[in-house]
This record gives structure tokens, C-alpha cells and sequence, in this order.
């Protein structure tokens, strides 16, 4: 009844939070990663106020699926006699009980379940530059990905926020299997498509005029070099296996030679003479260049 408490998180989190006593409910508003503090924040509160009575057991993103079947959850709030729900939002099953062993042996249980959930799925994290992996997992119209699912009776879900692939099944033994399948189709993916990282100095002789020198490379080998957009010294080299190793020898070549052609030279440069050896707009360190 005191509603200090909830001004307190209102204050904190900038999300409206109060209590529908008809409902028998706390109805928290707002923006969304305003709502999700206040909801971290009243989970504490909750916690203080009612030892036990409320808890949490943390869900990875990847276990939704699994984890959101109603079913096992209705059954441990049956075997228990405890309120359980998984919140997607906060990433995290909620349980409560005004009886704490109840909520104890509930969470026990959910733990139990979340343990049985993490060996029938196998998560696949890529790092953000290897976002181009998943639409060869998917395939062509989704081709590839259900053929992979068909052939180890499994499902496999790919999070592309994430550059995650999930696969799920119902015994470890499928999942293994489609494990095994799919680590097959990304190590050949990865020998078809390489990244190489040129030395910033190095660029406007390797990509030659007009893009002039990585087209030669390009159609010598039979591939395709072009520049990472986000990362302005990597380029991407995709082809057949063969012709990608090929490419990437003589990539490293031509770096090794341009890298003796080249070597360092430090002069220094009194600070007022700086503005004329850059020139307008460096116009002339260009032109040296």
C-alpha cells in the first residue's frame, strides 16, 4: 500500500508502474528498456519484501524454444503448487509462491529443465563479420537449412541479430548428427570465402586505379575480392576452394613484395611545418604518396 516504492523505480527508470488491486496485478508501462529496468528493479523489491517468494531462473535467448513449451512449465507449477512463467522480455523464468519451499522446489525443477533443454539443442555463435554464413546455412529458398532438418529429424533456427544458428531435437543423438552436418557445410564455406586484412598504406596500390588491380586478381583467379564495408582494411575473397587458396597465396605475395618496396621511413617535422608538408585539404602527402 505504501506507494513510495513504486515512485521510487518510477524515478529511477522513467517507466509508470502501479498496482491494479482488481487484477491482483502490477502493471508496469512505458518504454520498452524503460519497463525492463523497472522490472529488474521491482524484482529486487519484490525479492526484500518476500524472501523466496519470488525467483528467477535466467534463460538464454537461444532456449526460448524449448523453454517456452507450456506444457513441462504447467506441469512443474501442478507438481508444486508455484505460478511459473517464462518472461522472454527479461529472458528469465519467473517463479512465485506464497509458500517458499514451493517456490524453491519449483525452481529446482526448472533448473532440471533447462539442463535437459541445453543437451538437446547446439548453439552456433559467429562473430558479427561472419554474417555471411547464414544464408548459405539457409540455402537458396531455405533449401539447404530444411534439407539439414529433414535428413536429422531436427529443427534449426538462426538468429540473425545474433549471427546464431540453434539446432533442436529430441534426443542428443539427433542433434549430434545435425551438429556434425552442419559444422561440415560451414568448415567448406569458410574455405570458399576468406578475409584478408591489407595494411591501410597499402590499399590504393592494391586495389589500383579504378579498382583496376583486385579485377585483374580477381579474374586471374576466377574469384571475387571485394572491400568490407565496416572494416575498410579487410577484403573478402570468394570462389571455389581451389581457386580461393590460389587467390590467397597470391594475395600474400603481393603483400610481402609491396611490404619490401616499402620500408618505413620516419622523418621528423618541426610542428609549424606541418600545414604545408599535408598541403590543402592533403593534397600534397597525396600526391607524394
Amino acid at each position: 500500500k505504501d506507494s513510495s516504492h513504486f515512485a521510487r523505480i518510477k524515478l529511477s527508470t522513467g517507466a509508470d508502474i502501479a498496482l491494479d488491486a482488481s487484477e491482483s496485478c502490477i502493471v508496469v508501462t512505458g518504454k520498452r528498456a524503460n519497463v525492463k529496468k523497472a522490472k529488474v528493479a521491482l524484482m529486487g523489491f519484490l525479492d526484500f519484501m518476500f524472501p523466496q517468494q519470488f525467483q528467477t531462473v535466467k534463460v538464454h535467448k537461444t532456449l526460448f524454444k524449448s523453454m517456452g513449451d507450456p506444457a513441462p512449465l504447467a506441469d512443474i507449477s501442478v507438481k508444486t503448487g508455484a505460478s511459473v512463467s517464462l518472461d522472454r522480455d527479461m529472458t528469465w523464468v519467473l517463479v512465485r509462491s506464497e509458500d517458499s519451499d514451493a517456490t524453491t522446489k519449483a525452481v529446482t525443477l526448472v533448473e532440471e529443465r533447462l539442463a535437459g533443454c541445453e543437451k538437446l539443442n547446439a548453439v552456433f555463435r559467429f562473430e558479427t563479420f561472419e554474417s555471411w554464413i547464414l544464408p548459405i546455412i539457409i540455402g537458396k529458398g531455405g533449401s539447404q537449412i530444411q534439407q539439414l532438418q529433414s535428413e536429422n529429424e531436427c529443427s534449426i533456427d538462426t538468429y540473425k541479430d545474433e549471427v546464431t544458428v540453434v539446432v533442436s531435437a529430441d534426443s542428443e543423438e539427433k542433434v549430434q548428427a545435425a551438429k556434425v552436418a552442419l559444422e561440415a557445410i560451414v568448415e567448406q564455406a569458410r574455405k570458399e570465402c576468406i578475409f584478408i586484412e591489407i595494411p591501410e598504406s597499402a590499399i590504393p596500390a592494391f586495389v589500383g586505379k579504378g579498382g583496376s588491380h583486385i579485377k585483374q586478381m580477381s579474374d586471374e583467379y576466377v574469384v571475387e575480392i571485394e572491400r568490407v564495408k565496416k572494416h575498410s582494411n579487410l577484403f573478402k575473397v570468394t570462389g571455389k576452394e581451389d581457386a580461393v587458396a590460389d587467390a590467397k597465396t597470391a594475395i600474400l605475395s603481393w603483400l610481402k613484395t609491396w611490404e619490401a618496396n616499402h620500408t618505413g621511413l620516419t622523418i621528423e617535422v618541426e610542428e609549424r611545418f606541418i600545414p604545408n608538408v599535408l598541403g590543402k585539404g592533403g593534397e600534397t602527402i597525396r600526391s607524394i604518396q
